[in-house]
């Protein structure tokens, strides 16, 4: 199949929704391939297909942005004396605040803990005095052992065998 000007605004408008490659391909009726070169060959089929998936990614970040920092809204309720407002609170949610902070600042939001020296150099340890070795093993010791708490409170906090507050 050859490239039309029309398949620019239909790749914007399949981005925009969300579609992966291999779906933008099928309904167009060609290869994953043919998509590449269209877009190395066509700039206003770049354009849209970056335009396209720019707002998809935004609106996505604006969700988890909204989950993570929480949110209010408006719900309708009815009851047997009328219709009314009833305005919703939903807290921020830890996990989305810790996926977008490993993502937007991996700086000073990481999980894997360096063992190296400034620029990943090697830490030198023959000027090292026993009380800095120590320290140091103590900190690695501490952090291991919050880490091991953490993970079996949280596989406590999530155990459905285990009988909750109100079943015992």
């Amino acid at each position: 199949m050859n490239y039309h000007p029309s398949f620019a605004a239909r790749v914007r408008d399949l981005c925009y929704l969300g579609a992966t490659n291999t779906e933008i391909a099928a309904l167009l009726g060609v290869s994953v391939g043919t998509l590449a070169i269209w877009r190395d060959e066509y700039p206003e089929f770049a354009y849209a297909w970056k335009d396209g998936s720019t707002h998809a990614d935004a609106k996505v970040a604006a969700s988890l942005f909204k989950r993570a920092v929480g949110y209010e809204y408006i719900k309708w309720k009815e009851t047997k004396d009328g219709k009314f407002q009833e305005q919703v609170h939903i807290p921020g949610d830890v996990g989305a605040c810790e996926f977008w902070l490993t993502n937007r600042r991996p700086d000073d939001w990481q999980h894997k803990i360096e063992h190296t020296g400034a620029n990943g150099s090697i830490i030198p340890i023959d000027n090292m005095t026993d009380v800095e070795a120590a320290r140091r093993i103590a900190f690695a010791l501490t952090k291991a052992m919050q880490i091991l708490t953490e993970d079996k409170t949280r596989s406590i906090e999530h155990d459905s065998t285990r009988p909750t507050a109100t079943e015992t």
